[in-house]
C-alpha cells in the first residue's frame, strides 16, 4: 500500500510530470502539470490518467484520498511503494 502526494498544476500548456522525489518518511512526492482546467473534475481526471499511464496501471487501482478542490492531492495505490518507485524509474523521463 502506497500513498503518493501530488502537487497538481492545472491550466498548463503541457501535461506531464515535472518532478519526482522520495521524502524522508518514504512518501513519494510528485509535481504534475495538466492542460485541463480545474473545473468539474477535469484536472483530477487528467492527473489520474497520466499517473495510471506512467505506472502501467488501471485508473481504477488509484484512489484519491484528499479533497478534490485542493491542489495537493493524496493518492492511494494498492501496491508496495518500492514497486511504485521502480515503475516510475522504468516508465518516466523524469530524473529520479
Amino acid at each position: 500500500m502506497c500513498d503518493i502526494t501530488i502537487h497538481l498544476l492545472p491550466n498548463a500548456k503541457q501535461s506531464g510530470i515535472v518532478s519526482f522525489a522520495i521524502l524522508q518518511n518514504d512518501t513519494i512526492y510528485i509535481k504534475m502539470k495538466v492542460h485541463a482546467p480545474p473545473k468539474k473534475g477535469k484536472a483530477n481526471k487528467a492527473m489520474l490518467t497520466i499517473l495510471a499511464e506512467r505506472l502501467s496501471l488501471n485508473k481504477s487501482s488509484l484512489k484519491m484520498l484528499s479533497k478534490h478542490s485542493s491542489p495537493i492531492k493524496k493518492i492511494y495505490i494498492d501496491k508496495d511503494c518500492e514497486e511504485i518507485i521502480e515503475l516510475f524509474k522504468r516508465n518516466n523521463p523524469v530524473t529520479l
